[in-house]
């Protein structure tokens, strides 16, 4: 395995700092005063929602998750169902992962107790 040294590593960290900064830096300046067309801020806007989703979606899609952990997995689904219905309405990335983490946490404690209780009866 090769390490690199701290020269390379430092000129790997400014060409990379450069790049992100050019793709963020030069888009808003090539841009400015410019209206962008409806269709195009419409596009732009449905980014960060389905970036969002693709995270949600491939955590609770993962076949490792699936079969190692069917109660996790179940508790996962109805988080994602819950934040699904929120995104369909309210439309907004913030509420949706407020939803998300108390959906999350509230079937969490009810799947524990659920398992509590058949652990008890049994």
């Amino acid at each position: 395995m090769h390490t690199i040294s701290w020269s390379e590593f430092f000129i790997l960290l400014v060409c990379l700092v450069a790049a992100m900064a050019a793709s963020r830096i030069l888009p808003l300046m090539l841009l400015k005063g410019r209206k962008i067309p409806r269709i195009a801020a419409r596009m732009l806007s449905l980014i960060p929602p389905a970036a969002f989703a693709a995270l949600v979606v491939n955590d609770v899609t993962s076949p490792y998750f699936q079969a190692h952990d069917s109660c996790a997995f179940l508790v996962a689904l109805l988080a994602a169902l819950c934040v699904g219905i929120t995104a369909y309405f309210k439309r907004s990335i913030v509420l949706c992962a407020v939803v998300g983490l108390l959906a999350y946490i509230l079937f969490s404690w009810a799947a524990s107790e659920i398992l509590c209780v058949l652990c008890i009866n049994s």
